[in-house]
């Protein structure tokens, strides 16, 4: 119990490629600065297979962590509430339909949860019940507590909100996916997903198209502001577009993915 108290807890990354975890190793009596390890296996072996040869080799028992899931485990959506919903269970009737509608899938096996709001369209996202189970089953083996469980967009969203305003856009780039999110008076109002190739990166007004595009198409007025969280290919850096960087607003590992920048953030 002690150790759970006086150590920080450990951040865990997980995609179908990658697994990482973020910890203070311990010194003495002390934990000191802050390690991050990637699986060194065969990233074509599952991820509960590559985060247990992490954790075993790093030696974390005992801890409490934070679980941040990367895209490819995660189904994003926009939910529009009907006009006679009156409760957080209409809410939550409702997305579970919508979820239905555009996966044509179960919502029984997925454990969704959103911004729920009876007035407003709101953003939504979904695990699978059976990747949670896996997890839980695992965390427990190492005598993990998981503080927390997030997609790692929501990771996004919530270090960065408060930091947006209407009429903003938050531009998330991971991989080859740019997510483009609408920020209205509520919170998110739309949200696209884009893939962008190599052959994307050499024109330098492709990002600033795409932006005029979905502006059109969501009928946005005028843009605030365009706020970036990811690594802008350096063609789009001499777009027309101004972009504030929000990914250098914190003291992170540099990296290529997404997924590695998200984990240096602690529920506040």
């Amino acid at each position: 119990m002690l150790k759970l108290f006086f150590s920080s807890p450990v951040q865990i990354g997980i995609g179908i490629d990658e697994v990482i975890v973020r910890h203070q190793k311990r010194t003495g009596k002390f934990y000191s600065s802050s390690t991050v390890t990637k699986s060194s296996i065969n990233n074509s072996q599952p991820w509960d297979t590559q985060l247990r040869a992490l954790l075993t080799e790093n030696k974390i028992r005992n801890r409490t962590c934070y679980v941040h899931l990367s895209n490819d485990f995660v189904r994003h959506f926009i939910v529009k509430p009907a006009k006679n919903t009156l409760s957080l269970r209409d809410c939550r009737d409702v997305a579970y339909a919508r979820f239905q509608t555009l996966f044509g899938e179960k919502h029984e096996d997925w454990l969704i949860q959103g911004d729920w709001n009876q007035q407003y369209p709101f953003f939504a996202c979904a695990i699978l019940k059976s990747l949670l189970h896996q997890l839980a089953q695992l965390t427990t083996e190492f005598k993990l507590r998981v503080l927390n469980t997030t997609p790692q967009l929501a990771s996004v969203w919530n270090a960065h909100r408060k930091a947006l305003s209407a009429s903003d856009l938050l531009i998330v780039i991971d991989k080859n996916l740019l997510q483009i999110i609408c920020i209205q008076q509520h919170g998110i109002g739309d949200i696209r997903m884009i893939p962008f190739f190599d052959t994307h990166e050499v024109q330098h007004n492709w990002l600033e198209q795409q932006i005029r595009i979905e502006s059109l198409r969501l009928g946005l007025g005028e843009i605030k502001k365009i706020h970036l969280v990811g690594n802008l290919p350096i063609a789009w850096k001499n777009s027309s577009v101004g972009i504030i960087d929000l990914t250098t607003k914190n003291t992170i590992p540099q990296a290529t993915s997404i997924l590695h920048y998200v984990i240096g953030y602690e529920r506040k």
